[in-house]
């Protein structure tokens, strides 16, 4: 008899986001997935189908998830195609883009009943990253009725060997003008830009580190390592992040994270006898038929080179250091500002500690206490450079390309944008601040703030990266929003950066300017 630990399922999620929301399909379910480049009409009534598209000479039935969720549709309509089949029958989801995988216990993904004989499409739920990730169940659509489905048909309708060979979904990345591919369930995760920290382990191929949920996990070239590519500077890679057992990672830091897509068996060939360094890391090659090469990683083959091994060795939970000051250090004559979470500790050492944390009470903080942090900072520019608690962005998107101005703006206040279908408020971060506009052309991202009801995005110049902290201070020159400093990043030369409450100050806006009707 099989133990509870034993029937327990590992599952890889591919997300996609639809209207602002995260779904999630099992890559089991999940063949390839393509762009939409043209909708044709099918005669057939469905409510849920938007059209087909042709897809190496098949058709393939596109339904939309909105529709299928009984969802009014808003923006602009999906377009790309994720690939579905159930058995001997295919069908298309439309989406409107590939976020990355995620990896995961079936046992996590928590179960949601709702009422009817129906089977429901979205079966539950987990959370990614901090974000909401509605798990689609695709037999539900194959369920509906009156929805036409295709036959499954072969990737390659040539087969080389007479056999197709069984198919793999494998995660596409780009590397130095190279394409690379690993199966996606050896991939442990994929991780948004990020700042490289140069560190101690920075030196050859090792980039330095990230840290992601309290874990350091060491980045190597991608180029590099695998020997293929063009040598490029990536201030802020993509980051794939694969398991070398336990808590050791190791990450390979990328241009872009293309696709998923589906190889069989025989659209693998073995790779070029001239590869060079990487010959050991690259198991086969795949060559489409626009001559476009894509290497695949062979994943067991980087896990038993003695290199990596003792590099992922180093991956382990980022303590931060306690403040050995006796004195508090230098800080800018600039603005500084408020975070005022709860102070986890102050050192003994620290002046200006003036109470004991440990029985319970809350230190009373004077210029020249220093408060251990633990947490991780989002970083950006908003005429200056600013840091503000992770935690306290829910997503980070695009500028909104329609934004609806406001009959008696306020200075920093754009006008209203859509967000998952409501309207939301659009604040220039750094106009706000009274700093220095974003220059014309200058590229932008919006940080979304506060609860669905009373939502604010504070457009910045640009993100920086995502930062630990060692301590945070009160700042010498106190300036709106700007109270307190943060000492940020790890090594020989830490990052001092005033620490914006942008949950207090999107909170201050709807107490200044209610007249104005701020709020959605």
């Amino acid at each position: 008899m099989q133990t509870a630990s034993e029937t327990r399922r590992e599952a890889t999620y591919a997300l996609m986001e639809v209207d602002g929301g995260v779904i999630g399909i099992d890559i089991e379910h999940l063949s390839e997935v393509a762009p939409i480049d043209a909708l044709s009409p099918l005669l057939v009534a469905h409510p849920a189908l938007m059209g087909a598209i042709r897809l190496r000479g098949h058709i393939i039935p596109v339904v939309d998830p909105r529709s299928v969720s009984g969802i009014a549709p808003t923006g602009a309509p999906p377009g790309i195609a994720a690939i579905l089949n159930q058995g001997d029958r295919v069908l298309a989801l439309a989406v409107n883009a590939i976020s990355g995988l995620a990896r995961l216990q079936d046992t996590a993904v928590q179960p949601l009943a709702a009422g009817g004989a129906e089977t429901p499409f979205f079966v539950g739920g987990f959370f990614h990253e901090g974000q909401l990730v509605n798990a689609v169940d695709p037999a539900a659509l194959f369920a509906l009725g009156g929805l036409p489905v295709a036959a499954r048909f072969r990737r390659d309708e040539r087969p080389r060997n007479g056999s197709g060979g069984e198919g793999r979904a494998y995660l596409t990345f780009r590397a130095g003008g190279a394409t690379f591919a690993a199966p996606a369930v050896e991939v442990y995760r994929t991780l948004p830009r990020q700042t490289v920290e140069r560190n101690a382990l920075t030196g050859g191929d090792c980039l330095g580190s990230v840290t992601v949920n309290g874990l350091r996990v060491p980045v190597l070239d991608a180029t590099g390592l695998l020997g293929l590519g063009g040598t490029r500077e990536r201030p802020d890679p993509e980051i794939v992040v694969f398991g070398f057992g336990d808590d050791r990672l190791i990450g390979l830091a990328v241009d872009v994270i293309s696709r998923i897509a589906t190889l069989r068996t025989d659209d693998l060939q073995p790779p070029p006898a001239l590869l060079g360094s990487g010959a050991g890391a690259i198991a086969s090659l795949a060559i489409a038929e626009d001559g476009a090469q894509t290497y695949v990683i062979g994943v067991e083959r980087l896990r038993e080179m003695k290199g990596l091994q003792a590099i992922a060795e180093m991956s382990a939970p980022v303590s931060p250091k306690p403040a050995a000051h006796t004195s508090a250090p230098a800080r800018p004559a600039a603005a500084a500002m408020p975070a005022r979470p709860s102070p986890e500790t102050i050192p003994a050492s620290a002046p200006g500690a003036t109470s004991d944390p440990d029985a319970g009470e809350a230190p009373t903080l004077s210029p020249d206490s220093l408060i251990r942090d633990r947490r991780r900072y989002l970083t950006f520019q908003a005429g200056i450079a600013h840091a503000a608690p992770i935690e306290a962005v829910i997503r980070i998107i695009e500028p909104p390309s329609a934004i609806t101005p406001m009959m008696h703006p306020v200075p920093g206040v754009l006008g209203f944008f859509s967000v998952g279908g409501r309207a939301t408020t659009l604040v220039c971060l750094s106009r706000f601040l009274g700093e220095d506009p974003p220059r014309k052309g200058q590229p932008r991202r919006v940080l979304l703030v506060g609860p669905v009801e009373h939502r604010i995005g504070f457009q910045v110049s640009s993100v920086d990266g995502i930062e630990p902290a060692n301590w945070r201070a009160l700042n010498t020159a106190p300036a709106p929003f700007r109270e307190e400093m943060v000492s940020l990043g790890r090594g020989k030369a830490p990052r001092l950066l005033p620490c914006l409450d942008i949950c207090r100050l999107a909170a201050d806006i709807a107490e200044r300017f209610h007249d104005q009707n701020i709020y959605a």
